[in-house]
């Protein structure tokens, strides 16, 4: 495992769990879903070992309650957003180009596809 991979799967264990942890009126971040997406991570991580050293990711908990995972390579980036509900919203990222969509946690393909498009060489 690379040290960002280690220091992502830290990040995602030590989300906020209490109401207003931004200090406004945000949600907290439930443990399960904190589970949820450490487990699902752990399971996909090695889909990034190839590019793993110029590869960028961040673990951001968002204002609704949903873990966002964001990955950045070159001129590249992509944003998973968990939900509590077993779904994943993306966006993905190229210049000025956005495409967003959202699939089952379950989906093993759908993000074989994502990882493969984020690091595939660029011209």
């Amino acid at each position: 495992m690379t040290k960002n991979q280690i220091v992502l799967m830290q990040k995602i264990r030590t989300l906020p769990q209490k109401q207003g942890w931004d200090g406004y009126n945000a949600k907290p971040i439930s443990s399960d879903l904190s589970r949820l997406v450490y487990k699902w991570f752990s399971r996909h991580k090695d889909k990034l070992i190839a590019s793993s050293d110029t590869l960028e990711m961040y673990c951001v908990p968002v204002g609704n309650g949903h873990i966002q995972l964001e990955f950045y390579f070159a001129s590249r980036s992509l944003e998973l957003e968990f939900t509590p509900y077993g779904s994943i919203l993306f966006l993905k990222q190229e210049g000025e180009k956005y495409i967003d969509g959202s699939f089952s946690v379950f989906q093993e393909e759908k993000i074989g596809e994502l990882f493969e498009w984020l690091t595939e060489p660029q011209c």
